[in-house]
């Protein structure tokens, strides 16, 4: 059985890196560095497991992307999951209204060392309605 599929879409290259690094060990990784790419990932076949998404970018924020994949039927069951570096509760809020199953990880929490990184992301994203189910 091959391993669920997480899209992580940033436009910060070292936070790829060390999201993608966390999460090799339990899943298929696959990135985008724009909103504008991480809708044609969503749109392909079979579309990602769960979509780990920054809120601020250039072009097209996380808000605007989550909308964009809320307005297309091929695209509208992919869990959300925001990611941010800003005031949380305020991105949390904007978040689950616009459709995502959690509002906001907060990144500098997940920083607190690789391993508790690993196991509170993982845990995080186990601990979801509507991403256990996509991810087991």
């Amino acid at each position: 059985m091959e391993a669920p599929t997480v899209l992580i879409v940033d436009d910060q290259i070292d936070n790829l890196h060390v999201l993608g690094e966390l999460l090799r060990p339990h899943y298929r990784v696959i990135v985008a560095t724009s909103g504008a790419r991480a809708l044609k990932l969503a749109a392909e076949q079979p579309p990602p497991d769960l979509l780990l998404l920054d809120v601020n970018m250039p072009e097209m924020d996380g808000f605007q992307v989550l909308q964009k994949l809320q307005d297309d039927a091929s695209t509208r069951a992919i869990p959300v999951v925001f990611l941010t570096a800003r005031d949380a509760a305020v991105d949390e809020e904007q978040g689950l209204t616009l459709g995502a199953v959690r509002g906001s990880v907060n990144l500098p929490e997940l920083s607190a060392g690789p391993l508790r990184s690993a196991s509170r992301l993982v845990h995080l994203l186990h601990d979801q309605p509507g991403v256990m189910s996509r991810l087991n």
